[in-house]
């Protein structure tokens, strides 16, 4: 015991327990001799008084608005410290005052020793005191989200560029704009690719020093971003919209499903082949689970596979359809739609591509 408790020893929890007690004891003591005051909850019979919480190593103290209560409590939490032999940081100590003058508040906690805190503010990861269904109460998760945000940004954009500002991706030069994108990190050949393709987008691409950053969505008159306007441009762009209107956002399924059917037309479900190209060491093991004779590709997987065809032939054989599949998944989504019914029984899928 000279030697003191380590990190997780079974002694700790029962130790700091009784420590815990010893302090509420003390707190509750000092409330019945008057040297300080909390606040009443309820009426009448059905009262409580509250005058402190405890909450593991956190502690609230309410007291009035007096200057001689609150220097009661700064004593009698020092005379704590010298019995239990635990330290007394006032400097991570604040005090917050309801209805008081912002001049009042700092004056008393200066002679105290600690600093002011204001409401609406964050306690134990929650909002406190802030009003119901106003701006500050969502403020919190509004910064965590900000934060994760940040972080995935960081992992694929440069530390000057991860903000996200136009005008970080590049500088004005002599000749005019000149964009300079850089990564974190050296790219994969598959996003290489990505990678080409965006610069040579953006390349003819020319900003002006007039005029600041704003978001805006071209697509839409209102520039606004929605899931229509997009899917519109992208058909345009590729010649139709049969992959997406009639291959995968049909609404038939769950949102999950339809993710999935998202990924599939894109060829990039994370099958071992996809692993191998993001750089996941999977050593030798990149052969078909099912067959165990080819890689484990997104068309090997959906549709070569000899395990798959016999799944595949026993769903015609169920619906009594006749249907030959194409040689990758996107034609095969695409297709979806080109079912020509021959008879009140029989249906033939032409699905080639």
């Amino acid at each position: 015991m000279a030697k003191g408790l380590r990190q997780g020893c079974s002694l700790s929890p029962p130790l700091f327990n009784i420590v815990g007690e010893i302090l509420y004891l003390m707190l509750s003591k000092a409330v019945e001799k008057g040297l300080f005051q909390g606040f009443v909850i309820g009426k009448a019979e059905n009262s409580t008084r509250l005058s402190h919480l405890q909450f593991a190593d956190d502690l609230i103290i309410f007291c009035q608005a007096n200057l001689t209560q609150i220097k009661n409590v700064i004593r009698m939490l020092r005379i704590f410290s010298v019995m239990a032999g635990l330290h007394l940081n006032l400097v991570k100590s604040k005090l917050f005052g309801i209805n008081i003058e912002d001049e009042v508040l700092a004056d008393w906690a200066s002679q105290v020793g600690c600093s002011v805190g204001y409401f609406p503010t964050e306690y134990l990861g929650l909002p406190l005191g802030a009003k119901r269904n106003s701006e500050a109460l969502w403020d919190p998760f509004f910064r965590n989200f900000s934060a994760k945000l940040a972080g995935w940004k960081a992992s694929y954009l440069s530390l000057a560029c991860r903000t996200g500002k136009v005008v970080e991706f590049g500088s004005f030069e002599p000749s005019g704009w000149v964009w300079n994108v850089q990564t974190r990190r050296n790219l994969y050949d598959w996003e290489l690719v990505q990678w080409m393709d965006l610069m040579s987008k953006l390349k003819d691409i020319q900003l002006s020093e007039l005029v600041e950053d704003f978001l805006s969505w071209s697509a839409s008159r209102d520039g606004l971003y929605s899931v229509k306007s997009c899917r519109n441009t992208l058909a345009s762009e590729f010649g139709g919209s049969v992959l997406w209107i009639q291959g995968v956002w049909m609404g038939l399924a769950p949102p999950r499903v339809e993710a999935f059917l998202w990924q599939l037309a894109h060829q990039k479900v994370a099958v071992k082949v996809e692993l191998v190209k993001r750089g996941i060491p999977l050593r030798d093991d990149i052969l078909c689970p099912l067959c165990k004779k080819q890689e484990e590709s997104v068309q090997h997987l959906f549709i070569s596979c000899n395990v798959v065809w016999e799944l595949w032939n026993k769903i015609a054989s169920f619906w009594d359809i006749s249907l030959v599949l194409p040689h990758d998944p996107p034609s095969l989504l695409s297709s979806l739609g080109n079912l020509e019914i021959y008879s009140g029984s029989h249906l033939l899928v032409n699905l080639e591509s």
